[in-house]
């Protein structure tokens, strides 16, 4: 009999009643977040400021932005009523205005006063026919491909390609210091909103913004204070003696430059609904039991038992407010996972969810590894169900808004991402998408990867108490090799 493990709640979706967290921890919303008026700049949040100095002792401020939306438009497209559309999206979020300036030797959020045309439009028709779609496409890459100086901006930017009469392409950049995946959907969906709206006759609506990113990010600096006394020891004594998680980089010889790639793993509906068992028997969640599956296959792959793993929080949960805001509101919660040899699957999964809950409870909003260097790591585990996908959706399926149809043009990555695995719960099953960067990792490191995911999954639900030196034993060796 497998003993299950004490929870105040019992859950089986990550996405919990509103105003509770998935793992039963309540929010830290007792601190309100406020307008801060009419300022223009303000202060950087935590993982902003982070990422900041990550660009700035690089020798520069200038990055990539990531791609928010890549879309082919077939139809009557109204280019007049999508440009209002974007303008309208862009005053409406101050954080689509914003660049990074730094004032007094101190970086700080520079809001800019909207107005001026932001999408651009390119006419491709009077090139030779068989020409349009390679150029389109070239000129895309080079869009997305663009560095861009914080400072100067602009960290979002829309750009439209006329292909034919009725065929587009459509491309939005957005930074990650203004942005994250839950932004890409928010800036997509008020954008074809608007356009259905005006195409239909009405005026444009959407509900009221209360507050905004740089409210947010006044909020994180008004609160430091109070999170230092009530959280501070816990992640200095958590974290004591802790070092660095880097991956074991492929020695990736001859290469020409880098782009992102993407494979995709699918555990399948039979292998998923038996891991949603084992997870109902434990009284854990299924993305606990992912979590603790993934954390076996790294300490194979880093040859470590003690692991620091970023879990990808949307920063949302509990805050209506912030729900529909385009910001960088993802934040990392640092979990420091022992893969013990002598420890079974069951007393890992203990283990994992204990470092879950108490990381959800000591919040810290990516201000541990400001203070602790050291946990600075390459590991990461980001868990969507069907209903929050982003810009890395497995849904390829087209849409029709406002008379057009819209659908993926899909396109060659170019963000710095050495690896980072998306792990999708959809009504098919847990799909893994896995972003990689070619000049750190080989597709054959990441096809042995996915392997050994599947292989402890289908271990630990046949046999949930398997120890883990078992577990370890049965991997593919020699990764990248």
């Amino acid at each position: 009999m497998i003993e299950k493990i004490e929870s105040p709640r019992t859950r089986t979706d990550i996405s919990m009643s509103k105003g509770v967290s998935w793992d039963g921890v309540p929010p830290y919303s007792d601190v309100p977040i406020q307008p801060r008026g009419t300022a223009v700049s303000g202060p950087l949040t935590a993982m902003q400021f982070r990422w900041w100095r990550g660009y700035t002792t690089q020798g520069c401020a200038q990055s990539l932005r990531m791609c928010a939306a890549s879309i082919r438009i077939e139809g009557k497209l109204d280019t007049h009523t999508l440009a209002r559309s974007v303008d309208f999206v862009v005053r409406r979020h101050e954080s689509l205005r914003t660049r990074v300036v730094v004032i007094d030797g101190t970086p700080k959020q520079q809001v800019e006063a909207g107005g001026n045309s932001t999408l651009e439009i390119v006419d491709l028709t009077q090139l030779p026919t068989e020409s349009i779609g390679r150029e389109a496409r070239r000129l895309a890459r080079e869009f997305i491909g663009q560095t861009v100086d914080l400072s100067a901006g602009p960290l979002f930017e829309a750009k439209l390609w006329k292909l034919a009469g009725d065929d587009y392409i459509l491309l939005l950049a957005l930074h990650h210091m203004v942005g994250d995946d839950i932004s890409n959907n928010v800036l997509s969906q008020e954008i074809w909103t608007l356009y259905a709206q005006a195409t239909n006759g009405s005026s444009f609506v959407l509900p009221s913004m209360c507050v905004q990113f740089g409210d947010y990010a006044m909020w994180q600096e008004q609160t430091l204070a109070r999170w230092r006394v009530d959280h501070e020891g816990f992640w200095r004594a958590k974290m004591s003696g802790a070092r660095r998680t880097d991956l074991p980089a492929d020695n990736v010889a001859g290469t020409n430059g880098w782009h992102g790639c993407t494979q995709y793993f699918a555990l399948g509906g039979s292998l998923t609904v038996k891991l949603q068992g084992i997870a109902e028997s434990l009284g854990a969640s299924l993305p606990i039991i992912v979590l603790t599956t993934y954390a076996v296959v790294l300490s194979h792959w880093c040859d470590r038992e003690d692991l620091i793993i970023a879990f990808v929080s949307n920063g949302r949960k509990g805050r209506p407010e912030l729900e529909k805001m385009i910001g960088f509101l993802a934040t990392f919660l640092h979990l420091r996972i022992e893969v013990t040899r002598g420890d079974s699957f069951v007393d890992l999964v203990r283990r994992v969810r204990g470092e879950v809950r108490a990381a959800f409870e000591h919040r810290d909003f990516d201000r541990v590894p400001i203070m602790l260097p050291q946990c600075t790591t390459e590991l990461y585990f980001n868990w969507l169900s069907s209903t929050s996908r982003g810009r890395s959706s497995v849904d390829q399926s087209a849409i029709s808004r406002g008379g057009i149809r819209l659908r993926p043009f899909t396109m060659r990555g170019l963000e710095p991402t050495k690896f980072s695995p998306f792990f999708y719960h959809t009504s098919t099953g847990i799909i893994m998408a896995v972003h990689y960067r070619s000049d750190f990792l080989l597709p054959v490191t990441i096809e042995r990867f996915g392997t050994n995911l599947r292989t402890v999954a289908e271990t630990v639900v046949e046999c949930p108490i398997t120890q883990i030196g078992s577990l370890l034993a049965s991997l593919s060796k020699g990764l990248g090799s």
